[in-house]
This record gives structure tokens, C-alpha cells and sequence, in this order.
């Protein structure tokens, strides 16, 4: 909640793979999260060949239109050392993400008003299995329940 207040941070987000000789505690849905809401000067992700060559292609192409600057951000939700959820705006899209920093399941309430001119957008958060996503849809314009992982995350993107 600190860090971003007035200007960008070094911070290198996204491990989607294991990494050696690390107990990694946060899910894939977590780091494809910090993608969004952290913002670097200069937004580099990082990450191994196993994990490209594992990750699924509806990720990859999300990350190749990765935008590189943002013309506005909206606080949707959080609590210090608990969750947060931030949106940002670049061109025509809307980009929503949220982490989980606990150890238990949190199923949030998300107020969408603020899209009411989107009808739906992609939601892409946690699978099943260990290091997985599974995406949908998800409507915009109205409150949006999101089930989040613990240590996990979410992205929704809304394009017109």
C-alpha cells in the first residue's frame, strides 16, 4: 500500500515456475497478479524456460499485451498485509488484479460499477492443480464475487 503511492518501484514480478532451492508459498494466480498491480519504471518479468514452456498460451498472449504505461488506477479494495485490488486502465482495456497475502481462502466482493460501459471481461486465477490457472468470464458494470486462493490472485481484463 506504500510502495507506488507517487512513482513507479524496482520490482521484478512473476515467477511462474518452480525456482530452484526456493519454497515459493504464493501460486501462479498471485504472481500473474503483481504484473498489474505493481508498476516498475521498467516492467521486466521474470522468469525460467520450463515456465514458458509450461505456462498455457491464453497466459502467454496476456502477457505479450501486457501494457507498458497506464493512464489512470482505481483502489478497488484491500487491507494492509491482508489483500489488495487495484484496477488500471491503459488504451481501451481495464485491468483488474488481486492478491491474497493470507493463509486461508478469501472470497471477495468486488464493486465493478465503475465498468458499466464494459459488458464482460476474462477472468484468469488459480487452477485446481499446483503452478495452474483456469479463466472465464466475468461481468462488469456490477458487484463481482472472486474466490481467491491462499497466497493466490487473480487478473480480469475488460476490453470495449
Amino acid at each position: 500500500f506504500t510502495r507506488n503511492v507517487f512513482d513507479p518501484m524496482d520490482y521484478t514480478p512473476m515467477v511462474l515456475n518452480k525456482i530452484p532451492r526456493i519454497n515459493r508459498t504464493t501460486t501462479n494466480g498471485f504472481e500473474l497478479a503483481l504484473s498489474v498491480l505493481f508498476q516498475s519504471g521498467v516492467q521486466h518479468l521474470a522468469e525460467t524456460p520450463d515456465g514458458l514452456k509450461n505456462t498455457p498460451d491464453y497466459i502467454k498472449s496476456f502477457l505479450r499485451r501486457l501494457p507498458a504505461s497506464w493512464q489512470d488506477i482505481t483502489f478497488i479494495d484491500g487491507f494492509p498485509g491482508k489483500f489488495a485490488v487495484i484496477a488500471r486502465k491503459s488504451g481501451n482495456k481495464w485491468y483488474v488484479a488481486g492478491i491474497n497475502a493470507e493463509d486461508t481462502e478469501k472470497n471477495l466482493s468486488l464493486n465493478l460499477s465503475f465498468l458499466k460501459a464494459y459488458k464482460t471481461g476474462t477472468l484468469i486465477t488459480d487452477g485446481a492443480e499446483a503452478l495452474s490457472f483456469t479463466t472465464g468470464n466475468v461481468s462488469a458494470g456490477k458487484q463481482v464475487q472472486v474466490a481467491v486462493k491462499p497466497h493466490g490472485g487473480f487478473v480480469m481484463v475488460f476490453e470495449r
